[in-house]
C-alpha cells in the first residue's frame, strides 16, 4: 500500500475519534510503522495531509447522477458515512478543505448540466462560470449548515428546502440570457 494512502486511512481513523488539532504527525507516523521523516517526505504538514485525502477521496456512487439532487444525494451518503470524520473536519482549520472538496464535486456535474440546458451556447463561458459559481456556492453553504446543525434533518428535507431556492435556477440563468 502506498505511503500515502497508509497515513491517509491513519488520520481518517484517528479523525473518527478525536478532533485534528489532538493528532500528531509522531502519532501518525507510529501507527503506519513508519518514520516520522518519511511523513515529511510525503507532506509538509497534517494540513497538507488532508487537503490530499480531499484532492483524492473518491466519492463512490452505484447509480448516474443526473441531476444536482443526485448530487447532493451523493455527497450526504458520503457525509452520513464518515460523520465523526466530516465532523471533526468542520470543526478545525480543516473546514475550507471539506467546504472546497463539495463545491468541487458539485461545480462538475453543475457545469456540465449547465452546457446541456445551454444548447446555443448564449452564455459566454466566462459569464457561465459565473453563474456555476453562485449555483454551487448556495447548494455548498446549505450542505455546511446542514453539518454544522448536527445533520437533523433527513436528507431529502434538506433538498426539499434546497429546490424552493435553486430548482430551475440554470434553466432560467439561459432564458434570462436570451432575453437580454
Amino acid at each position: 500500500m502506498k505511503t500515502e494512502v497508509l497515513l491517509a486511512d491513519a488520520l481518517k481513523e484517528l479523525m473518527s475519534k478525536e478532533s485534528l488539532d489532538e493528532i500528531t504527525v509522531k502519532r501518525l507516523s507510529d501507527m503506519c510503522g513508519i518514520k516520522r521523516q518519511t511523513f515529511y517526505y510525503h507532506f509538509r504538514d497534517i494540513y497538507d495531509l488532508l487537503t490530499w485525502i480531499f484532492l483524492n477521496e473518491d466519492i463512490k456512487t452505484r447509480s448516474p447522477v443526473t441531476n444536482w439532487q443526485d448530487a447532493v444525494r451523493v455527497i450526504t451518503k458520503y457525509v452520513n458515512k464518515n460523520k465523526k470524520f466530516i465532523k471533526n473536519t468542520v470543526s478545525s482549520a480543516g473546514r475550507e478543505l471539506f467546504q472546497q472538496f463539495v463545491a468541487s464535486y458539485l461545480y462538475s456535474f453543475s457545469l456540465r448540466k449547465f452546457v446541456s440546458i445551454d444548447k446555443t451556447n448564449i452564455v459566454p463561458s466566462d459569464d457561465r462560470r459565473f453563474y456555476v459559481n453562485y449555483f454551487v456556492s448556495g447548494i455548498t453553504n446549505s450542505i455546511m449548515m446542514w453539518i454544522d446543525s448536527g445533520m437533523k434533518e433527513n436528507e431529502d428535507k434538506l433538498i426539499a428546502h434546497l429546490e424552493i431556492v435553486v430548482k430551475g435556477f440554470l434553466d432560467d440563468v439561459v432564458i434570462n440570457y436570451k432575453k437580454k
